[in-house]
């Protein structure tokens, strides 16, 4: 898709929104995609760390190009990741290509634990388009706190490697992010959080360092003082129905990445198509109740912080930048 094609799907999908439309919405351009639901971490404000999840499974290959034949002609980009860490499937790097190769702008976001050269090359090599790391923590005591089961040390060093194996092979790409949430009160730490990470990887930097407030995971996590935006901000629907949709590896449609648990799900790829869950009654009904702003009864909408959080065009204002960093960055 052209940078003008992109940009004409994300003006349509934003009147649509906009006007609240339930019916006849553009197709998503945007997905996640989960090559796995398993992690090998516990970090500290996630479902998936927190073991309140099923033990889940990986994504068949042919079930995933059974995927991208059908988005492809309507589709941008694809996350390849969702409740687990990707890294854990053997054939992330094929799945990568697949999608590549019919046309789809490729994003993958990593605990960084599981590099190491041959994984980087084969990223690399994949034609993956951005990578972002997660990495909450510029010291030893906060990281391994948050990052349950993970060494400061060893993961800064893979992350050090991989960036280093980038520059030999002289790639543009991916476009990398380190990034780390603040989880300081009110966000006080996020500047000399920043500051921190740029000096721990100033000798082969990543192309963005990015420090970001937490969310509550649509009210299975309780961030407490952490710098979380409060529930003040007039409710605004939740964009997401209007231009994305999330596939577990079972194939479970969702229309929404932050419901870890799998509570709205509208269907499967196997029974109905990608399609047919977007333009189902079940997802046409979540709409009219978002665009009414009468989501009391829907679980987990109800209790995401996402609907209350100050947002410009649909997307939160602390977001935006990430958001059109991921959708129209030039392959």
């Amino acid at each position: 898709m052209s940078q003008n094609g992109q940009i004409g799907t994300l003006v349509r999908s934003l009147l649509a929104y906009r006007a609240r439309r339930t019916r006849a919405v553009p197709p998503p351009f945007r997905l996640w995609i989960e090559p796995t639901s398993r992690c090998n971490l516990g970090c500290i404000m996630c479902p998936t760390g927190m073991g309140e999840l099923p033990k889940g499974g990986y994504m068949d290959l042919d079930l995933f190009s059974k995927i991208v034949d059908e988005i492809r002609p309507f589709a941008h980009n694809v996350n390849l990741h969702h409740r687990g860490e990707s890294l854990l499937h053997a054939k992330l790097a094929e799945m990568i290509r697949i999608a590549r190769e019919a046309g789809l702008r490729t994003n993958l976001h990593s605990n960084g634990t599981l590099f190491d050269e041959k994984k980087s090359r084969a990223l690399v090599e994949s034609g993956l388009d951005l990578l972002s790391f997660s990495f909450d923590g510029p010291d030893p005591v906060e990281y391994e706190r948050v990052r349950v089961r993970a060494s400061f040390t060893e993961t800064r060093d893979r992350i050090r490697e991989f960036l280093r194996v980038r520059a030999a092979m002289r790639s543009a790409k991916p476009f990398t992010i380190v990034e780390s949430i603040d989880f300081s009160p009110g966000g006080r730490d996020r500047r000399a959080k920043r500051t921190q990470l740029v000096q721990l990887f100033r000798e082969c930097p990543p192309d963005r360092i990015r420090v970001k407030r937490p969310h509550n995971w649509a009210g299975d996590w309780d961030p407490k003082e952490s710098a979380t935006t409060t529930r003040s901000a007039p409710f605004m629907p939740c964009p997401f129905l209007w231009y994305s949709l999330t596939i577990l590896w079972d194939g479970t449609v969702m229309p929404c990445p932050q419901d870890m648990a799998g509570r709205l799900a509208l269907g499967t790829v196997q029974q109905g198509g990608v399609l047919g869950a977007w333009n189902g009654e079940k997802l046409v009904s979540l709409r009219e109740k978002m665009a009414r702003e009468d989501v009391s009864d829907v679980e987990p909408c109800s209790s995401c912080d996402r609907i209350r959080r100050t947002q410009v065009l649909g997307v939160p204002r602390d977001e935006l930048r990430q958001f059109f960093l991921e959708n129209l960055l030039r392959r």
